[in-house]
């Protein structure tokens, strides 16, 4: 070894002991950037070979650790491998993988080298074609047919090639972004055509040789790994666990099924490979508890998903299944065993039963792959099929979550098949719709199973003892677990019915009320858990019939004992059930029904005044209101009942981000003395949040608008001048410390009105009032551009809501708008200004307002977004402005078509922001110009506008051209894409010669060398493009479009020094702004 190659060892060997060693955090972090930066250079590459093949001896200095340093550069070698093979040359390609096999023999000892060379091995692999191997050893006609060759002869190296048979169809699955997409493509053809079935055969004699693994045990490698396991039966597990591999390479769909490039139909047909007699070796291996146990395990599910089409067997396997399956269910009496021994755990802190939760797991993956690959026979529901159920409802039943779950997802298919053959569900339902009478026996067939599922899924959701010391992981554990069930028990209703289902749900709490009346103590836990299942199932109660039981429950809930969780779904649960209850009160003629939303409200309110469910109630009375609002104000008691809510409302004025504030200060109080309705009246003890606050409003709003006209009116107008009083107390203060506090909160109050009041009139009169109030208040406050924000949610939700109704505002808001964003430049007035546009756009009688309003503020945006650096600084600028931009072409294409100045100054600011990082802002730009471009924007337009955008644009579309190319390709992340290909596709059918399209496109292309993006690629692009442009019709172009943008896109990106390459080639350095 040269001295110059000894240095470079002894520095590689200093920085890896700091990294290892050093106690310094920024010391070490030193170090690591130092061999980050090392293993990207190309000078890495005959370092690291030299020490893994035993050229370049380690220094005894610094101390490193001889294993480090051969890990760390056994990893290096994989990286390079993976990422960097372009740069070695046809030699030095051919020799590598002699190269690393002489590694593998030196360091195949320590697993953790062999496995990184392993690895680096495969990815070889990947690299380098099925056919190149030929030319290493003509004998060989793959890559796994060339390794077996060397190793299988080798007793010692054995070991070695059942890794490497293990990694490869790993990495041959897995997404290398390193490759051209092409070759991604070759990849899984070539290992199910030429390396499968080898990799079968070597498998087998493997299978077949006890002494596959004595090098290891000899080397005593094995002895820390192995727990004492017999050879054989690790010498099993590693063939299983390779079988896996290749198996899940062999029953995934091929490159191009599913959506992707063409499919050359270049699979193998699974009763091929699943004759092999490694099969039965996997199956019979279930029944061994140790040793290969957990191979076996995956290795069966890969051939049940293999065996499997549709929900059933492959004909032609149906023997296999039968016996398979047999097997399987075979195991349940294990399974068993583990839910006592969780049981036992569970109910017995001072107790553990051994390590039975992973064999749990493992048990509940095969009988649920079971389930899910056989789910349309077993829906069929004769008695021979149905043992995976009878397992699947045991593994329900196991203690912990994380196992239980594991069956969920064949019970959501068995119900979506089960109601779906009854009533196809939409259009991508492709089975047949089965007689009435079949699929009633089905379903009855299924039924009692179901009601044991949810018999148990109601347990689930129970708050266990330990519940009140839960961290916080814990909590949304559970939190989780029971959005799960929720799903569940609603899927469940197809097939037992809701009237069960409710009846099934509320058990336990019948159980709860039974133990009370006899003297036993209030199970809380168990009444919760029986409410939160109440209200998993609320969305099934259209099809309720026994709509009694359903109202007895509601009624009796106000009954129950005190408890703060408790009492929160006992309210939620009301609000849950607001929709039924209004059907309900629709079909009541007695009255009967809309006495009890009477009482359930005043439970709510009172409610309120509770911190624990103030919230909840909050949402609950907003529902309610909503459902049954017309019948709370109608009849008898229904003035009395608005004035309680009025009440409420006055209350409520004073909570919130208000609370506090006084009348004298200019803040809000209840503007009268407490009601003496004192159900309604709840308030005074507690503080709510300004969410609930926005809730109630919403509740009376809902309310309000059920009433006569001019009742309504009234009232509308009475709950906005208790806001805008605040208002005006809080302005006049001027700029006082708490004035922006007060008056933010108070303005949304009224927007949350004005969004729910349904009389158009009183929100235009409103809209008009307050324009004088908004405008002080953005002088107030216009330094502050989330104070801007949230006060122009208020015109801009009251031209949603009133539409022309607002005309008399126009005027005085466009002017507003135009002088307040030319003065701040804050982008939420330009959403105000689209929203004016949408509405008014199409009505010509009000360009004088509409087409300054437009020019004025897309001029003053576009003159301060010149450069990318500036549109990068001002993203949400962008996003809004183009929004703007794009609601022009869409209703006033002539205010924008018709202006030279505008055209020209859009089109710039376009080509400008394209490139934005900013997901919404580079999305609005593209929007803008797909629109811009698209015919029927023309349409609308007169001849000598749409010249003149031709006109216009046409000097733009060859950079435009090349920066959406370069957006796809790398500029912006790969989920921009799509849009990117959208503005392609515009550009390249705008022009009336399509052909200059596509040059332009072809010069684009051709910036980039053809070592970053090989002429072939380029050339079925330009293609593509050229089809795209002709005059036959090409079906799906746009997708066609895509998918190759994406082919063109991972070739750009398989290598930060392929991208940068091609970068440099697209871009100037003006518009290299990106990640």
């Amino acid at each position: 070894m040269d001295p110059a190659q000894h240095q470079q060892v002894v520095e590689l060997q200093s920085y890896l002991y700091t990294l290892y060693h050093a106690s310094s955090t920024t010391i070490r972090d030193e170090a690591n950037r130092w061999l980050h930066d090392w293993q990207s250079n190309p000078a890495a590459w005959p370092l690291v070979h030299d020490i893994l093949s035993g050229r370049a001896a380690l220094s005894t200095i610094p101390p490193s650790s001889d294993a480090e340093v051969y890990y760390f550069c056994a990893q290096t070698l994989r990286t390079k491998i993976t990422r960097d093979f372009e740069e070695l040359d046809a030699s030095m390609r051919a020799a590598l993988p002699g190269s690393v096999l002489a590694m593998l023999a030196r360091h195949q000892a320590v697993s953790f080298i062999r496995t990184q060379l392993s690895l680096g091995m495969a990815m070889i692999g990947m690299h380098i074609p099925g056919s190149a191997w030929r030319e290493l050893d003509a004998s060989s006609s793959s890559m796994i047919e060339w390794v077996s060759k060397r190793l299988f002869g080798e007793p010692t190296m054995r070991h070695v090639l059942l890794e490497i048979l293990t990694v490869v169809p790993q990495e041959a699955m897995a997404y290398q972004p390193s490759l051209l997409p092409a070759r991604r493509r070759e990849i899984e053809r070539e290992m199910r055509v030429a390396g499968l079935p080898k990799a079968l055969e070597v498998l087998e004699a493997l299978a077949g040789d006890g002494n596959a693994m004595g090098a290891m045990s000899a080397m005593g490698a094995m002895s820390a790994n192995n727990n004492n396991k017999g050879m054989d039966g690790e010498n099993t597990k590693h063939v299983l666990e390779a079988l896996a591999a290749w198996l899940r390479l062999g029953g995934s769909p091929m490159p191009g099924d599913a959506g992707g490039a063409a499919s050359s139909g270049a699979s193998m047909d699974p009763s091929t490979y699943l004759t092999s007699s490694l099969i039965p070796l996997a199956i019979n291996s279930l029944q061994k508890e140790e040793g290969p146990f957990y191979a076996a395990v995956d290795a069966v599910i890969e051939i049940i998903f293999c065996s499997s089409a549709q929900g059933r067997p492959k004909p032609e396997l149906a023997g296999l299944v039968q016996a398979m399956v047999a097997q399987v269910m075979g195991l349940l009496p294990q399974f068993h065993v583990c839910i006592q021994k969780a049981m036992n755990e569970r109910d017995h802190d001072d107790v553990y039963d051994g390590d039975h939760a992973e064999q749990a797991k493992a048990l509940a993956r095969l009988f649920a792959e079971v389930g899910e690959a056989y789910a349309d026979l077993i829906c069929e529901a004769t008695p021979e099929v149905m043992g995976p159920v009878e397992a699947l409802l045991d593994v329900c039943r196991y203690p912990e979550m994380e196992v239980a779950s594991i069956s969920f997802n064949f019970w959501h298919r068995v119900s979506f098949t089960l109601s779906a053959g009854k009533r196809p569900h939409g259009l991508n339902w492709e089975g047949a719709v089965l007689p009435e009478a079949e699929a009633e026996r089905r379903i009855a067939a299924f039924r009692g199973y179901f009601e044991r599922l949810v018999e148990t899924l109601t347990e689930k959701t129970r708050y266990s003892e330990e519940s009140e010391h839960w961290h916080s992981d814990e909590k949304n554990d559970f939190k989780y677990t029971r959005q799960a069930v929720s799903d569940l028990l609603l899927d469940a209703t197809d097939v037992v019915g809701p009237d069960a289902c409710i009846q099934l749900a509320i058990k336990p709490l019948s159980e709860v009320s039974a133990t009370m009346n006899a003297g036993g103590a209030f199970d809380w836990r168990k009444a919760e858990a029986s409410v939160y299942c109440l209200r998993s199932v609320h969305r099934a109660s259209n099809d309720v019939r026994d709509g009694a039981t359903l109202m007895s429950v509601l009624s009796s809930l106000s009954y129950l004992p005190s408890q703060p969780t408790l009492d929160y779904s006992v309210v939620l649960v009301l609000g849950a059930y607001s929709d039924w209850l209004a059907r309900e009160a629709e079909r009541d003629a007695s009255g009967g029904v809309v006495g009890l939303i009477h009482q359930l409200i005043e439970l709510i309110v009172r409610g309120l005044g509770n911190d624990h469910t103030s919230a909840a109630c909050a949402l609950s009375l907003r529902n309610m209101c909503e459902s049954c609002g017309k019948f709370l104000v109608a009849g008898a008691n229904g003035p009395a009942f608005v004035e309680q809510m009025l009440e409420l409302y006055r209350q409520a004025q004073t909570h919130g981000d208000v609370s506090g504030e006084s009348t004298a200060a200019g803040g809000v109080t209840s503007s009268s003395s407490p009601s003496p309705l004192s159900p309604l009246s709840p308030l005074s003890s507690t503080v709510l949040d300004e969410e609930d606050v926005e809730h109630i409003l919403e509740a009376i709003a809902m309310v309000i608008k059920h009433l006569p006209s001019d009742v309504k009116r009234a009232h509308v107008q009475h709950m906005i001048e208790s806001v805008v009083r605040p208002i005006q107390g809080a302005l006049e203060r001027g700029a006082a410390p708490n004035t922006m506090m007060v008056a933010l909160p108070l303005f949304e109050r009224i927007t949350t009105i004005l969004r729910n009041v349904d009389d158009v009139e009183d929100v235009a009169a409103t809209l008009e009032r307050m324009l004088p109030l908004i405008e002080v208040a953005f002088n107030l406050f216009g330094a502050d551009p989330e104070a801007c924000e949230r006060i122009c949610r208020l015109p801009r939700y009251a031209v949603r809501t009133a539409k022309r109704s607002t005309v008399s505002s126009l005027p005085a808001l466009a002017n507003m708008l135009m002088v307040q964003f030319e003065r701040t430049m804050y982008s939420s007035y330009l959403y105000v200004a689209s929203e004016l546009v949408k509405t008014f756009g199409d009505d010509p009688s009000q360009d004088a307002c509409t087409q300054p309003l437009l020019s004025r503020m897309l001029m003053s945006a576009c003159s301060i977004l010149g450069s990318l650096q500036t549109v990068s600084a001002q993203p949400n600028l962008t996003d809004d402005t183009f929004l703007l931009a794009g609601r022009g072409l869409s209703y006033a294409p002539r205010l924008v078509v018709s202006s030279q100045q505008l055209l020209v100054a859009l089109i710039e600011t376009a080509r400008n922001a394209i490139l934005v990082q900013h997901r919404e802002a580079c999305a609005s730009v593209a929007g803008f110009l797909v629109r811009l471009l698209d015919p029927s924007t023309h349409r609308h337009c007169d001849v000598a506008g749409v010249k003149m955008l031709e006109a216009v644009f046409t000097p733009y579309a060859g950079i435009l051209t090349q920066l959406v190319i370069a957006g796809g390709v790398g500029a912006l992340p790969a989920s921009r894409i799509h849009e990117m290909a959208d503005v392609l596709y515009a550009l390249l059918k705008s022009s009336s010669n399509g052909q200059e399209s596509v040059g332009r496109v072809q010069a684009a292309l051709a910036r980039v060398p053809d070592s970053a993006l090989p002429a072939s690629d380029k050339g079925r692009f330009l293609q593509l493009c050229g089809v795209i442009v002709g005059d036959q019709i090409l079906e799906d172009d746009e997708q066609q479009l895509v998918d190759a943008l994406v082919d063109l896109s991972e070739c750009c990106r398989r290598h930060k020094k392929v991208q940068a390459v091609v970068m440099e080639s697209l871009l100037d350095v003006e518009f290299r702004v990106f990640n």
